[in-house]
Parts: C-alpha cells; structure tokens; sequence
C-alpha cells in the first residue's frame, strides 16, 4: 500500500492494513476511512466503510491492523 503525497494537497498521515481481499487505511486527521474489496473492486472506487458489507469485514481488520503496530 502506498499513498503518494504532491503538491498542493496536503496528505494527512495515515496508517493501514491489507489483505488478500480488502484493504483499510484510516486517516490521522480530516479524512473518513477507506474500506475496499481489492479481489470485488480492485480499481478501489466504491468505498465500503460505513456500509453494512464493510462493517462485517471491519472487526477482523482492526485487528490485523492492531497485531502488526
């Protein structure tokens, strides 16, 4: 996972986690998280977090996220 930061946007920092099949990326500040099915939508256009497809897949996230900082 990368996020490229340019000029004149300013990227907050950021922090996430990637599986075989989703990706999430939760934002330092200003943004909302992104949640993405990468083997259903692998161009990553439909944000899934906050639906009830993402909050299924969420739970087991955090924890990767959690057990790899």
């Amino acid at each position: 996972m990368e996020f490229w930061r340019y000029y004149p946007e300013n990227t907050p920092s950021y922090r996430g986690v990637r599986t075989q099949t989703h990706m999430y990326i939760e934002f330092e500040k200003g943004r909302d998280p992104w949640l993405f099915d990468i083997a259903k939508d692998p161009d990553e256009l439909h944000n899934l977090y906050g639906t009830p497809e993402g909050n299924h897949v969420l739970p087991n996230l955090l924890q990767v996220l959690k057990a790899a900082n």
